[in-house]
This record gives structure tokens, sequence and C-alpha cells, in this order.
């Protein structure tokens, strides 16, 4: 896998590399805007029950094969069961719970509930025992950046450029929270923050 990525709407967006006897399941959108990468999605509500992979780890999925018409590239969304590293299969389904019909990106996370009514756990993220996420524990939303995605250790989406600087980023995006790998090297006193003014 090459990106592993925190979405606004509770989704874990990753990209995979394809072995070559699947990668007639790429579109040409697929080569141009995510390096040759079939996206694929785990919903929001699976976060307790499909394992958050990472990058570099060997991944088995069975999920929906669709167009993404939004973007043109072809996608793995819902994903109904995966395997990492020839581990144990954890499956997916509706009746983990999810968010309410018209709910969009924006408010998909917040909205969602697993089927015992509480707030979805989400990707990489620890219980505190009552369904909440703990205090700061989350999010590495994603959105902006270049049509390259975003580079993955980052929050909020910083994007794939061969080198990056505070000067060079919003302040509406300051604090970075440095959530992995750190190549732009932003957190220069390694508190898990970036940019920080002051």
């Amino acid at each position: 896998m090459a990106i592993v990525r925190h979405e606004p709407d509770g989704d874990l967006h990753i990209d995979v590399a394809l072995d070559s006897p699947y990668r007639h399941l790429l579109a040409p959108a697929n080569t141009l805007e995510q390096h040759g990468d079939l996206v694929v999605e785990f919903m929001a509500r699976d976060g307790g029950h499909l394992p958050q992979p990472h990058v570099g780890d060997r991944i088995s999925l069975t999920g929906a094969w669709v167009d993404d018409t939004q973007h043109a590239w072809n996608e793995l969304h819902p994903v109904w069961a995966v395997s990492l590293n020839g581990g144990r299969t954890r499956t997916s389904g509706p009746q983990y719970g999810g968010s309410p019909p018209g709910d969009r990106s924006y408010d998909a996370a917040g909205d969602c509930r697993t089927s015992s009514g509480a707030r979805c756990l989400g990707y990489g993220v620890r219980s505190t025992g009552d369904g909440q996420r703990p205090p700061g524990g989350q999010t590495a939303p994603s959105g902006g950046g270049s049509s390259g995605g975003c580079e993955p250790g980052y929050s909020p989406c910083l994007p794939r450029v061969s080198d990056l600087d505070c000067g060079e980023i919003p302040a509406s995006k300051k604090p970075v929270h440095v959530t992995g790998s750190d190549p732009y090297r932003l957190d220069a006193d390694h508190n898990g923050l970036g940019c920080q003014s002051g």
C-alpha cells in the first residue's frame, strides 16, 4: 500500500498497488490521479471491525468494485472482508451501524453510530470504554492538497510534493499534526505538532 489516510467523513482511504493479475481493475484516472493504485475505502461504521492497515502491509480484499463518477477512477467501496499479511479475515457490514442516508462528507463522521447507538470509533482510535473518541485522539482529515493526493503522516492533508516548509502551509492548516513519518521535517521538537506559532 502506498497511502493510508483518514477522510473527513470518517472513511479510511487506502491506495493499493495491485498485483499484476488485478491491474485490469484500474481506470485511466487511477494511473493519472492515483499513481496507478486502486482506491479502497473502509467505511466509518467498520472502524471497530476492519483492521487499519499500514503502508507496506500486504492486503487481501473483497468488496464492491465501483466507478467513482466524481473522480473517474475505480474504487473498492464498500469493503466486505479484509486480511492483512496473510492473517485472519475480518468482515464488515451495515450490521455494525453507520450514518443516516442523507448525510454527506461534512456530517457523516459526526452522525455515525454503532448498532448499539454509540458513536463510531473510526480507525486507529482506542475506545475510552464509552464509545467515544479519547480527547485529542483523532482525526486526520483530508482535503485540499494536489492531484497527487495527501502525503501520509500529516493531519490535515498536505500535498505530495518534493519538499514543503511551514511558510508554504496556510495558517488555517496550522499546527500540523504529525501522525506518522515526517518527510517534510515540520516537527522540529518531536512533540507531534509541526508549524506551531510562537
